[in-house]
C-alpha cells in the first residue's frame, strides 16, 4: 500500500513538474508555432514570364487556414488568371476545397480553370484518415478501397498527373480537328476516333487523328 501512495505522489509530481517549474509545453500540434505567425500579404509586382503562359500552380494553399496564409482563393486565382495562367488547384491539409473551387470559378474568374481537391497526405506524413472518409463518404468506394487510393496518390504522385496531360492533349486535337473540318467536325466521330484503337501513346494518337481529319476532309 505504501508502495502505491508513493509511486502516485512521484507520478503526480513527474506531471505538474513543469507547471510547477515554469518548464515550456511542446506544441500540441505541428501549427502550433504557426498559429500566431503573421503572413502579410506579398506584394503583386506584376511579373510576367513566358513559362506561366498556360500552367496549373498545383499548389496553393488559400487564406484562411490553420495558420495564415498570405492571400485568399479569390485573390490567388485572380492573380494566377492575369499572368496568363490556365488555372490552379486549391488544397487545405485538413478539409476538401471542391466547394471553394466551385465559388471561385464561378464568381471571380469565370472561364479560368479552378480545382479542388481532397489533400491525401498530412503535412506531418502519413495517411489523412479525413481524406479516406472523405472519399469512403462522397465516392461511393469502401474503406479499404479509399486507403489504398490515398496511399496510391502518396507514393505515386506523377501517375495522377498522367490522366490531366491526356486531357489537356485530347483537346488540343479537338480543336485542330475543328479548325481543320469546319461544318464536317462530327464530335462523335471525333470521339470514336479516338477510342477506336484503345490506349494508345499520345503521339501515336495524334497521328490517328490526323489520318482521320484526312478521312473526313474528303468526304462529302
Amino acid at each position: 500500500m505504501k508502495r502505491s501512495l508513493a509511486f502516485a505522489a512521484a507520478l503526480a509530481f513527474a506531471l505538474a513538474a513543469p507547471q510547477l517549474f515554469g518548464a515550456t509545453q511542446q506544441p500540441q500540434t505541428h501549427w502550433d508555432k504557426y498559429k500566431d505567425q503573421r503572413a502579410d500579404p506579398f506584394p503583386d509586382r506584376r511579373l510576367s514570364d513566358p513559362v506561366l503562359a498556360g500552367a496549373i500552380d498545383l499548389h496553393a494553399h488559400p487564406d484562411p487556414d490553420v495558420y495564415p496564409r498570405q492571400a485568399d482563393a479569390f485573390t490567388i486565382a485572380t492573380l494566377a488568371r492575369d499572368r496568363g495562367m490556365r488555372g490552379v488547384v486549391l488544397k487545405n491539409h485538413f478539409t476538401e476545397t471542391a466547394g471553394l473551387a466551385e465559388l471561385v470559378r464561378t464568381h471571380a474568374t469565370p472561364g479560368f480553370e479552378v480545382f479542388g481537391a481532397v489533400t491525401l497526405d498530412l503535412p506531418v506524413g502519413g495517411l489523412n484518415p479525413q481524406a479516406i472518409r472523405y472519399m469512403v463518404d462522397n465516392a461511393g468506394v469502401n474503406e479499404a478501397y479509399a486507403t489504398a487510393e490515398v496511399d496510391r496518390y502518396i507514393v505515386w504522385p506523377g501517375q495522377a498527373l498522367g490522366y490531366k496531360v491526356g486531357e489537356l492533349r485530347i483537346k488540343a486535337l479537338r480543336a485542330k480537328a475543328k479548325a481543320a473540318l469546319g461544318e464536317k467536325f462530327d464530335l462523335r466521330r471525333f470521339h470514336n476516333a479516338v477510342l477506336d484503337d484503345g490506349a494508345l501513346p499520345l503521339t501515336v494518337l495524334e497521328s490517328r487523328i490526323d489520318e482521320w481529319i484526312g478521312k473526313e476532309g474528303v468526304k462529302k
